[in-house]
């Protein structure tokens, strides 16, 4: 019995562990170790439906605790605790989706009381005071979401993949007018994004057309804000394009608007269009300004997906199309 027993408690362990990634999208973003788990005193919220401004959590006040990464209780309560903290922000996110920044704020402050860890809740937070026009709170929010530590073994989110995260916070610091910190974080998030799957792709970048560097080298950008705002939106824009790509093409327009100069948000807004099934018209108008702007990689990579894709092929179709249409509307008057 003792061997029957020892081996659930080894098979409940090795299934929370599995269950533990696909358990909720946002414990991946959160970039948060296995080694530690908080436990809080819930506190009262107070939501200003009109204007809703939070404040940063009170870590100290929370009553949090840390447990042993070694200990399987503490493992299961990490999984509890965490998990029951990231069901609640997804109510947030729901809200918040639908314009509902109270009612979002008000989850998002019962997520952290669980757990001051989650950032997907400290994002959020910051997405209601970046609504409600206090970039300073929204900032701080992102700023503590970014860098602070979780366990005494992991960094926080120092290592997050979570780029459009990153991008947002860019923007936000942006507009705060502290542009060294946001070259920093957008070199970090376009690192990223070059890179992350760069292992699965023959050690080269998955990207299309890489995000470009700032400095003024030889192959680097040289810096404007609005340089820099476009390709945080881009950035944005890449990165959901498969939740939505309605938002990733007005992310990409806001870029383009940005930095008309620039060959990356035309290609890639050219890009979506096609996987959205959109106009092929529209699409190559963007591949063709793509291409004239865009250095010899960047026209081949241009004339690659359209020769893919059959850009040419299928807007020509569409133009016929409308020609045809035309005349049988005007053969009707």
């Amino acid at each position: 019995m003792k061997i029957v027993g020892l081996i659930l408690s080894v098979m409940l362990t090795a299934s929370v562990a599995c269950s533990l990634p696909v358990l909720h999208r946002s414990l991946k973003n959160t970039g948060v170790s296995h080694a530690s788990a908080r436990k809080s005193v819930a506190r009262p919220v107070t939501v200003d439906a009109r204007h809703p401004k939070p404040g940063l959590p009170d870590r100290a006040s929370t009553g949090a605790s840390r447990l042993a990464p070694d200990d399987e209780r503490a493992f299961l309560d990490y999984a509890q605790v965490s998990s029951r903290s990231l069901n609640i922000s997804d109510k947030g996110d729901a809200d918040a989706k639908q314009g509902n920044w109270a009612q979002a704020q008000g989850y998002y402050q019962q997520a952290l009381a669980i757990w001051p860890d989650n950032s997907a809740a400290l994002y959020g937070l910051g997405q209601c005071a970046a609504t409600a026009g206090d970039t300073v709170s929204a900032v701080r929010y992102y700023r503590t979401a970014t860098y602070s530590d979780n366990s005494p073994h992991t960094t926080y989110n120092t290592q997050t993949k979570d780029v459009a995260r990153l991008m947002e916070f860019v923007l936000l610091l942006g507009k705060a007018k502290q542009e060294q910190e946001a070259l920093t974080v957008y070199r970090r998030a376009a690192h990223l994004l070059n890179y992350q799957d760069a292992q699965f792709n023959g050690g080269k970048p998955y990207l299309d057309v890489m995000l470009p560097e700032f400095g003024g080298g030889p192959n680097e950008l040289t810096y404007t804000p609005l340089r820099l705002a476009a390709m945080a939106h881009v950035g944005i824009a890449y990165e959901r394009e498969d939740l939505d790509h309605k938002l990733a093409q007005t992310e990409l327009q806001k870029a383009i608007d940005s930095a008309p100069d620039s060959p990356v948000p035309y290609f890639y807004k050219g890009q979506s269009i096609i996987r959205a099934g959109g106009r092929r018209r529209e699409a190559l108008t963007d591949f063709q300004t793509a291409a004239q702007l865009g250095d010899d990689d960047t026209k081949a990579v241009v004339i690659k997906q359209m020769k893919d894709h059959s850009v040419e092929r299928d807007a020509k179709t569409e133009q016929d199309m409308e020609d045809i249409q035309r005349t049988q509307a005007a053969q009707k008057k």
